[in-house]
C-alpha cells in the first residue's frame, strides 16, 4: 500500500494508476473491473479529470490518514507497562509460586511414605528397592554392622582362650625356671608372675588386634558419604530428615549418619542391658536387642529431597537410579503427577509466549529485512540456551564444592565439567537418560528454589528458540505461498482484461 501511493501521484496514465492502486489495496476483481471501465469509457479524459474521478480525490488527506493508522498500529503493538506487569504476574509469578507449593506439598508426602515404607510393594527388592522404607533399611544396615562386630568379638574371645592355654604353658616354663633359680631355697613368686605376664602379653599381641566399635564402623565405610552413587555405605538419607542432628559437617548426609548411628547404638545398649537384667541369656539378650533397636525416633520426612525428586517428575526429566517402593507414592504420581506437569507446561508456555512477543517487538526496532531479523532471533535464543546449560553446570559444581567442603579443583577431578554439562543438557531437554540425577540427600530449601529458577531459564530459552524457529519456517513458507497466489492473481487479471 505504501508503494501504491506515489504511483497515484506520479503516474502519467490514470488507467495504470487505478489498476495498481486496486491491486495493492486488495480490491475485488469486480471493483477493479468497474474502475477500469470507468476510465476506458472516456479515453479523451485529461489527467486532472481522471484523477478527480478516482476515489483518491484528496491524496494529501489519504496519505496523512494512512500514516496516522500506521503510527496507531505501532503504538498498539508496543508493550504497555500495565501489560508487562500483567504478564509477569499472571503468566510467571503466580504459576511459579503455585509450582513451588505443589513441589513441597507433594514432595513431603512422597518423602514421608518412602521414609516410613507406607504400603510397601512386595518383590520391589528384586529390582533394588526397599519395601520397608528408608528408616527400616538404615536400621537393618546398622543391625548387620552390629552382628558383624559381634562376630569379631567372638573371634577375639576365642583368641583370648587360646592365649589362656598358651599362658598355662608359659607358667609351666616359668615355674621350671624359678625352681632352677631357687637353688634349693624358697620360690620367688614375684619373679614367677612377671615371667608369666610377659609371656602372655607377647602371645596376645601376636594373636589379637582389638578395635573399638566406632573404629570398626569407620573401617567398614558406614560413614562414607555418597558421591553420585559412589559409596561404601549402606545408609541412605534421600527421604529422611532428623532435625536433632548436629551441623558439625557441611555435608548433610554425614550429620544424619552420625546422629542415626549414635541413636541406634544407645537404643541397642539400653535394650541389651534390660534384657540381661530380666534374666535372658547373653545370646538371647543380644538377638532381641539387635532386632528391636531403632535409630530414627523423632525423624521426619526430608521435604526438600522429595520436592527435588518431584520436580524431576514434573518436568518429565526422569527419576534416575532411585526406586520408589511405596504404592502410595505411585498412586500420588498417577493423579498429581499429570496435574503438576500441566501446571509446569502452562507456566512454560505462557512465559515463552510473552518472551517471544517481546523479542518480536524489539526486532521491529531494527531497520533490516524481516527474514534476516528472524534468523538472528533464532540463533540468539539457541546460543542463550547453550549458555544457560554452561552456567548451570558451573553453579552446580560450585554448590557441590560447598556441600562436600572441597576445593573447586578437587570437585572437577571427581566430576569433570563435561559430565556436569551432560547432566544439565539431559535435564533441560527432558531426555533423562538416568546415568546421572540430582542428589536428594544434599537438597535444602534454598537449593530447591535456586535449582528451579535456573532450570526454568534453561527451559524457557529452549522453548522460545523453538517458537522463533517455527515462526521463521512459517515466514519462509508463507512468502512462497504469497508468491504463488500473486502469480495466480496476475493471471486472473489478464484473463479478465482479455
Amino acid at each position: 500500500q505504501k508503494i501504491a501511493i506515489p504511483v497515484l501521484v506520479f503516474s502519467e496514465s490514470p488507467q495504470v494508476s487505478i489498476k495498481l492502486t486496486n491491486h495493492r489495496q486488495g480490491l475485488s476483481s469486480s471493483e477493479s473491473k468497474m474502475s477500469s471501465e470507468g476510465v476506458d469509457r472516456d479515453p479523451s479524459t485529461t489527467k486532472e479529470e481522471s484523477t478527480a474521478a478516482t476515489p483518491s480525490l484528496n491524496l494529501d488527506n489519504s496519505i496523512e490518514k494512512k500514516f496516522d493508522e500506521e503510527n496507531k498500529q505501532e503504538k498498539e503493538c508496543s508493550p504497555k507497562l500495565y501489560a508487562v506487569v500483567r504478564d509477569v504476574t499472571f503468566h510467571f509469578a503466580i504459576p511459579l509460586f503455585t509450582l513451588y507449593a505443589v513441589l513441597f506439598l507433594c514432595g513431603y508426602m512422597l518423602a514421608f511414605w518412602e521414609s516410613n515404607g507406607s504400603a510397601g510393594m512386595s518383590r520391589i527388592d528384586e529390582i533394588g528397592g526397599t519395601p520397608d522404607g528408608e528408616k527400616a533399611t538404615n536400621d537393618f544396615s546398622l543391625e548387620t554392622l552390629q552382628r558383624k562386630y559381634r562376630g569379631v568379638v567372638i573371634e577375639d574371645t576365642t583368641s583370648r582362650s587360646q592365649i589362656t592355654a598358651v599362658a598355662s604353658q608359659c607358667s609351666t616354663q616359668a615355674l621350671e625356671g624359678t625352681q632352677a633359680a631357687a637353688e634349693g631355697g624358697e620360690l620367688n613368686i614375684t619373679l614367677f608372675n612377671e615371667l608369666v605376664s610377659n609371656c602372655a602379653q607377647e602371645q596376645a599381641t601376636a594373636l589379637v588386634q582389638t578395635v573399638d566399635y566406632q573404629t570398626f564402623a569407620f573401617q567398614e565405610g558406614i560413614f562414607d558419604p555418597p558421591f553420585f552413587g559412589d559409596t561404601n555405605s549402606t545408609l541412605t538419607f534421600d527421604w529422611t530428615e532428623c532435625s536433632d542432628a548436629d551441623d558439625d559437617v557441611p555435608l548433610r548426609w554425614v550429620n544424619q549418619a552420625v546422629y542415626v548411628f549414635g541413636e541406634w547404638n544407645m537404643n541397642f545398649g539400653a535394650l541389651y542391658q534390660q534384657n540381661q537384667m530380666s534374666g535372658m541369656s547373653e545370646p538371647e539378650a543380644f538377638e532381641d536387642a539387635v532386632t528391636s533397636a531403632r535409630g530414627h525416633d523423632g525423624c521426619d520426612a526430608h521435604t526438600p529431597g522429595g520436592a527435588l525428586y518431584w520436580y524431576s517428575i514434573t518436568t518429565s526429566t526422569g527419576f534416575g537410579p532411585r526406586i520408589l517402593s511405596s504404592n502410595n507414592s505411585r498412586i500420588l504420581i498417577y493423579f498429581c503427577g499429570i496435574a503438576s506437569f500441566c501446571l509446569w507446561f502452562t507456566l512454560l508456555f505462557k512465559s515463552s509466549s510473552s518472551l517471544s512477543q517481546a523479542t518480536n517487538w524489539m526486532l521491529t526496532k531494527i531497520d533490516y529485512c524481516k527474514k534476516a531479523k528472524k534468523v538472528f532471533s533464532v540463533v540468539m535464543w539457541l546460543g542463550f540456551f547453550w549458555l544457560m546449560v554452561f552456567i548451570a553446570s558451573l553453579l552446580f559444581l560450585l554448590r557441590l564444592s560447598n556441600v562436600y567442603d572441597m576445593d573447586y579443583v578437587d570437585i572437577l577431578e571427581r566430576i569433570p565439567i563435561r559430565e556436569a554439562f551432560w547432566l544439565h543438557f539431559n535435564a533441560y531437554t527432558t531426555l533423562g537418560l538416568g546415568d546421572y540425577s540430582f542428589p536428594s540427600y544434599g537438597a535444602d530449601t534454598r537449593g530447591v528454589f535456586s535449582n528451579v529458577m535456573v532450570s526454568m531459564l534453561g527451559y524457557l530459552s529452549l522453548s522460545v528458540f523453538l517458537r522463533q524457529a517455527y515462526e521463521l519456517y512459517h515466514l519462509v513458507y508463507s512468502e512462497e505461498i504469497e508468491e504463488e497466489n500473486s502469480k495466480d492473481t496476475g493471471k486472473d487479471d489478464k484473463d479478465e482484461e482479455a
